[in-house]
């Protein structure tokens, strides 16, 4: 009977450290992938919210960019259809300032909107080459001569 008894005993409380071991583990789990859902959730709501900027950024950057390149096309109208002679600096200038305007529109549509590039860098360094664009191309079409 004392046999029975221990045995029964020894069963139960092999059985009751299993099932309270296994408990445990599983709220760890729990807990864990609850963490790592939510970590996921920033991550995606993150990327989400930088490929909503890119998309603006890109559109704004876009037109910019069109406009520029009709600023240029008028300029060079403006070049042919002038008849004072066009001094070759002048010129230069022009064709300087669209190839600038190229080279910004290769690099925005080259630059790939993930995590491996840095985007606010990018993001400066373009839109300060667009103002200065910008300005270099009103700046030509002032006339300083008074």
């Amino acid at each position: 009977m004392k046999r029975a008894i221990y045995t029964l005993a020894f069963a139960l409380l092999i059985t009751g450290t299993t099932l309270v071991s296994c408990k445990q583990t599983t709220e760890e789990e729990t807990i864990e992938a609850n963490t790592d859902e939510s970590e996921g959730t920033s991550v995606m709501v993150k990327s989400t919210t930088q490929n909503k900027e890119w998309e603006a950024f890109k559109i704004s950057t876009d037109s910019t960019i069109n406009r520029n390149e009709m600023r240029i096309a008028e300029l060079k109208v403006r070049m042919k259809d002038s008849k004072k002679t066009i001094d070759s600096s002048y010129q230069n200038k022009v064709i300087q300032l669209e190839e600038k305007n190229q080279e910004m529109k290769m690099k925005l549509d080259n630059y790939k909107n993930d995590a491996s590039e840095n985007w606010d860098s990018f993001k400066t360094e373009l839109n300060y080459d667009m103002n200065e664009l910008g300005n270099a191309l009103k700046d030509l079409t002032v006339d300083n001569k008074k």
